[in-house]
């Protein structure tokens, strides 16, 4: 069984993503949709503005869709060790 994740923010992802994201979860365990991230910036060590890499870094959107008992033991995990977030 595949579990599948969406949001209200992006209510108008179409069916073929929905379908491409069960597919590949299906077949890795796990899929999300992402983009590259536009310009980013993070406060420095020296308290000053920094620009990060961005050429490996992504946002993550959804639908994600993955294993149900995959998800299910990270969920059960992460209760067990306190994670909130």
């Amino acid at each position: 069984d595949v579990v599948a994740i969406h949001d209200a923010a992006r209510p108008l992802a179409g069916a073929d993503m929905f379908d491409e994201a069960i597919r590949l979860a299906r077949q890795f365990g796990g899929a999300l949709p992402a983009l590259p991230v536009g310009n980013l910036a993070a406060p420095g060590d020296d308290g000053l503005t920094t620009v990060a890499n961005r050429t490996s870094l992504v946002r993550v959107q959804t639908p994600q869709a993955f294993r149900a008992r995959d998800l299910l033991y990270a969920y059960r995990h992460a209760e067990r060790d306190g994670f909130e977030g």
